[in-house]
């Protein structure tokens, strides 16, 4: 289902969020200092960008929301690997893009962390990496792919129907062992080659 940034903000603010106005079939947002953005101290920028950006994509602040992006095309390492972050974590919101790549969402416990990944790998000829999106990021829950040129949808419910209280939680050593967990399956699935280099 397609909305417009100002059609979702204030329930996705009244559910715990951080709401962004991000660039229709883009990934960056569309406002300046993003990364910096409290609503609570400056109530009046959702009305702004709401009244700008109508309808622009929608992405959330994260650092208190943590997002395991699974950047792999392979559909059965991608389902493997998604498989075991549901096991490690339990089941999380689950947001697709260009299918079988995903995202699930999950609300930090404890100091918030920074940007981890596995090192990328090339399976079928593609290339695969899974990252663990935290602090200073954002996250397009809403809107147009930029390459699908299609909308990206849930799996099931998304964050306008769970508050982030509701999201499984993750701590930044479960974080670090999942990814290690994850490394090892990836490396397993990589074609015969070397690592892409980065």
């Amino acid at each position: 289902m397609s909305f417009g940034f100002a059609e979702i903000a204030e329930q996705l603010l009244d559910n715990g969020y951080t709401p962004l106005p991000v660039r229709a079939g883009e990934k960056r947002p569309a406002i300046n200092d993003w990364a910096n953005i409290d609503y609570q101290k400056t109530p009046g920028f959702l009305d702004e960008f709401c009244r700008k950006f109508p309808r622009a994509s929608t992405g959330i602040l994260l650092g208190n929301v943590c997002v395991i992006d699974i950047d792999v095309l392979n559909t059965d390492v991608a389902h493997t690997c998604q498989s075991l972050v549901i096991s490690e974590l339990g089941v999380a919101p689950c947001r697709y893009g260009k299918h079988p790549k995903s995202a699930l969402f999950f609300k930090v416990e404890g100091p918030s962390f920074s940007f981890i990944a596995t090192r990328p790998y090339t399976i079928n000829g593609d290339k695969s990496q899974i990252e663990v999106r935290c602090d200073g990021q954002q996250m397009v829950i809403f809107g147009t792919h930029p390459f699908t040129k299609k909308q990206y949808y849930w799996q099931d419910d998304s964050l306008l129907e769970t508050p982030l209280s509701m999201l499984p939680p993750i701590t930044k050593d479960q974080a670090a062992a999942l990814l290690d967990n994850l490394e090892v399956e990836l490396a397993a699935r990589a074609d015969k080659t070397k690592t892409i280099s980065v």
